[in-house]
């Protein structure tokens, strides 16, 4: 049976991270899910474009030998830290929302991807929203969530400024992107920010 969102309060040993969230969870057009090894030909449908590929830690060209090594980390999901959601829409998986949990800063890292196909639709909106309410919502001792976004992903961080998420600077050439030094914008929400939107 398919959970709506609800407000459960729990607290949270991270070994059972995975077990602590709803598995599925619908929003008004979107059903979030775990992975599944039938994802395999929805995920080679987006992961070889080029354009979604731009800003994200996938390579370049994508194969279906890195989609199966993909999947065979999400379907296991062996990290205790990390919970990760695909996104079904009419019965499609089109990409993904997920967080890594930071014990001693009791903080936690989203990161969200969606299919071009569907993109300036407010879908990748709409599964945060949901996605960060059910986190905080079952993880009393989470105060903050926090992205950081490659500075050219005008449409990431897009997405943080609609979740209401505060920049709160830019880390230059913090990282390597495909051979290249990129600069990540940080944005981040507190648990107090949150709950009172």
């Amino acid at each position: 049976m398919i959970k709506q969102l609800t407000s459960w309060r729990l607290h949270i040993r991270y070994e059972d991270m995975t077990e602590a969230f709803p598995k599925r969870i619908r929003t008004e057009r979107l059903l979030l899910r775990p992975y599944r090894w039938g994802d395999i030909d929805d995920l080679m449908n987006y992961a070889v474009d080029e354009e979604w590929s731009r800003y994200t830690r996938p390579p370049f060209p994508y194969t279906r030998e890195n989609a199966r090594e993909f999947l065979a980390d999400r379907v296991a999901l062996s990290r205790p830290d990390q919970k990760v959601w695909c996104l079904e829409l009419n019965n499609q998986m089109i990409g993904d929302v997920g967080f890594a949990w930071h014990r001693q800063s009791l903080s936690a890292e989203i990161a969200y991807s969606l299919s071009s196909e569907f993109w300036n639709r407010g879908l990748m909106t709409e599964a945060c929203n949901v996605a960060i309410d059910t986190v905080f919502n079952n993880d009393e001792t989470l105060n903050r969530i926090y992205a950081a976004i490659d500075t050219r992903n005008v449409a990431s961080i897009r997405v943080a400024e609609k979740l209401d998420m505060k920049q709160e600077g830019v880390l230059r050439q913090n990282r390597m992107q495909k051979g290249q030094l990129v600069d990540d914008a940080w944005y981040a929400i507190l648990r107090e920010e949150w709950v009172t939107k």
